[in-house]
């Protein structure tokens, strides 16, 4: 007995899903592991099923077991997110032995969800087609309708199990809407038009499918379109009495053309009239020379000359929004004739009936091929010329901006006519209040020119040097002047940075020719006095007036070395925010032409997230100028040079590297000195100068046929430059 308990007991726990042994009362005598999960939350000796299931599973089985009924019973029940159903059944009397209940159950959780999803989901699809506006049904091979929706059931009463012909009241054939039949039969949609026995007209879509058993079915959706097919008759209708009474009226009209066909007729200018389908009734002989056709020819046919792609929606435009109140429509666009373009100017003129109704149009047309090739040179005059042409509003927002608004200042005209402050917005903080206050001035009093200096921050964001002239007008009095402000703009920025460079470099050669003045004269003769002294010294040891000599003599070696070092002072740097980026960008544009002639390929790549520095942008311009004209000199035609900024957590640095060079670098150590003969050596030293004055250094290394200059800048808080002299 203990070995069958021990084999029941393994049975137990390797059988799949919950397995519980208890006895009538529901109290658990044997569980296996999925089980005790299950009841892990009572105490081992209180273990009781029953606890788990609902009052009329529990009934029923305390029922059978004191009946000794067993037949099993089905049960349901949910432990936290599980769901398990099984059977429970009593054990069969046996002599000897108490009877016990036996359970058996699944882990139902996934089929649950995925029948519940189910549910869901049909109960959309029933719902979906419940909401259609028009009647649906699903319907067999013997005419059984199976299902029919909400409109079906208003429309035709419920089908109620009955064939398709009886539920809809319609006829005693099969079934009047014969194309499920033929979609079932063809296997594939069908749509048509069906009248019902009300006359009501409906556009019916059958799509075969296939039922569960394999049986042909038929998805059958009718849209009720009783409406709309009475407008298209009522169209028709009401458009077969227009047309007749177009063509009454049009007659009428012909009638009376005789009596100023003479007149029209001696115009220059292009006259026809057609109908609103383009047939032609009346031509001028104007009209004839200048298509080259005779009047035979075209009345009464239709005649579209051929129109550019592009000039298409003007001529549509023509006939387009007239009405009684503004029956005239003008265009310009171009007419192509035997091979030739010619741009006409266009009034067409709607001609109405006493209904409001459009019965012809009267054209107009001008060959102004002359006036248009005129404007065309002047407007590519206006756009090629190296300055900017503008017109401005009096609010100062720009009407119109000449192309070379993007070669000059980076922007696009679009970006300059959309954006109403853009003028102002770009214009240096420092000068425009000035350029305002001139400016509004000027729209006051226009009689006299205007000519402006300022500063305006480029697209990709450093600074250029603009000069604007405007154009005066000398009568105040005439309004085919325009309200706000005409004229040019030209970019003073080269001519600005040159004459600068010109007047530092002069500078700087003067007061070195100077210094090296001061110190040949002052130094020979301070040389030789001391050198007699010495040997004095030497001859005569206690001489006092020796000890003397010897150290005015040093003194005024000294005084001779500040001197110097006065001379050559540089001038004090004036800081503020810098972006190295937009420098660079700056002078590859500027130096973009002579980068050009040395078939140089200037790379930028610049890192955008590099931090602004406190410098003096003036400095760092002629540095950098100075080394990528460097490059241009030094290195091969076809060469390259690649700039790349990054930073560290104290600098920022700028990369110059150059290949392949012409020259091979010699001794780094003097390269940054005035020690060569060439133009690159000089514009080093100038460099390497310029950068100890703003606190940076430059280092060079040489690699083969490269050579790399690296320019190092500290970084200083941007916020305390208020306290930057």
């Amino acid at each position: 007995m203990m070995a069958m308990d021990a084999v029941f007991q393994t049975f137990l726990r390797v059988a799949g899903g919950i397995n519980v042994v208890m006895d009538i009362d529901g109290t658990v005598m044997h569980a296996n592991d999925a089980a005790l999960e299950v009841l892990g939350s009572m105490p081992p000796d209180a273990r009781n099923f029953f606890s788990l299931l609902d009052e009329q599973t529990r009934l029923q089985v305390q029922h059978n077991a004191q009946n000794n009924i067993t037949t099993p019973i089905d049960f349901a029940i949910k432990h936290e997110e599980q769901y398990y159903q099984g059977k429970i059944s009593l054990s069969p009397p046996e002599s000897g032995h108490v009877p016990v209940l036996l359970l058996h159950g699944n882990d139902v959780s996934e089929k649950r969800a995925m029948e519940e999803d189910l549910r869901r989901e049909k109960q959309r699809h029933l719902y979906l087609l419940e909401a259609l506006p028009g009647f649906v049904f699903i319907i067999n091979e013997t005419a059984h309708v199976s299902f029919a929706n909400r409109t079906f059931r208003r429309l035709f009463g419920h089908p109620k199990s009955l064939d398709c012909h009886i539920a809809a009241d319609v006829t005693q054939t099969p079934c009047s809407i014969d194309s499920p039949y033929e979609a079932m039969r063809r296997k594939r949609p069908v749509q048509r038009e069906w009248t019902d026995s009300k006359d009501r007209v409906y556009h019916v879509h059958c799509h075969p499918m296939t039922d569960l058993d394999g049986s042909l079915l038929a998805l059958v959706m009718g849209i009720d379109i009783t409406a709309r097919k009475r407008a298209e008759d009522a169209l028709r209708q009401a458009h077969d009495e227009l047309e007749m009474r177009i063509r009454e009226r049009t007659r009428e009209l012909l009638e009376s053309e005789s009596r100023y066909r003479a007149i029209v007729e001696d115009q220059t200018e292009l006259i026809c009239r057609f109908t609103p389908k383009l047939m032609i009734s009346f031509v001028n002989n104007a009209f004839c020379r200048f298509f080259d056709v005779e009047k035979e020819e075209v009345l009464g046919q239709p005649f579209t000359p051929p129109v550019p792609e592009e000039d298409k929606i003007a001529a549509m435009n023509l006939m387009a929004d007239v009405s009684p109140e503004d029956p005239v429509r003008t265009e310009e666009f171009r007419i192509v004739t035997h091979g030739e373009t010619y741009w006409m100017r266009w009034s067409v003129r709607a001609i109405y009936d006493q209904s409001g109704t459009v019965i012809e149009y009267q054209a107009v047309g001008r060959n102004i091929t002359s006036r248009k090739q005129a404007e065309r040179r002047y407007h590519d005059l206006v756009q090629n010329l190296p300055v900017i042409v503008f017109s401005m509003l009096p609010n100062l927002g720009i009407e119109f901006i000449s192309q070379s608004c993007r070669t000059i200042l980076g922007y696009a005209p679009s970006e300059a006519t959309q954006n109403p402050d853009w003028f102002l917005e770009n214009i240096h903080e420092e000068d425009k209040n000035r350029v305002k206050q001139q400016m509004d001035s000027f729209v006051v009093d226009r009689s006299l020119p205007l000519s402006l200096e300022f500063r305006f921050r480029h697209a990709k964001g450093y600074i250029v040097h603009l000069l604007l002239k405007s154009i005066p007008r000398p009568n105040a009095s005439d309004k085919s002047y325009p309200e706000g402000v005409e004229g040019i703009i030209m970019d003073m920025t080269e001519r600005f940075f040159l004459d600068k460079m010109l007047v530092q470099r002069e500078k700087l050669n003067t007061l070195g020719a100077m210094s090296d003045e001061i110190a040949h004269e002052f130094r020979n003769p301070l040389t030789a006095l001391a050198g007699f002294a010495n040997r004095l010294a030497k001859k005569q040891p206690d001489l006092p007036e020796v000890g003397v000599i010897l150290e005015e003599a040093g003194r005024l070696e000294s005084l001779l070395n500040r001197l110097r070092s006065y001379l050559n002072k540089p001038e004090e740097a004036v800081r503020e925010a810098c972006s190295v980026n937009a420098i660079l960008r700056f002078c590859v544009d500027l130096l973009g032409q002579t980068l050009a002639r040395q078939s140089l390929a200037c790379m930028l790549e610049l890192d955008e997230g590099v931090s602004s520095i406190a410098s003096d942008q003036d400095t760092l311009t002629q540095i950098f100028l100075n080394l990528i004209q460097n490059a241009a000199v030094t290195v091969e035609p076809s060469g390259q040079l690649r700039i790349k900024t990054f930073e560290t957590r104290r600098d920022v640095s700028v990369e110059f590297t150059m290949e392949p060079r012409i020259q091979k670098t010699r001794d780094s150590s003097l390269l940054f000195t005035p020690e060569g003969d060439g133009q690159a050596d000089s514009s080093l030293a100038v460099s390497y100068r310029l950068m100890r004055n703003i606190g940076g250094f430059i280092l060079q290394n040489q690699n083969g046929e490269t050579a790399v200059f690296t320019v190092t800048l500290p970084k200083e808080d941007v916020r305390n430059l208020g306290d930057v002299s």
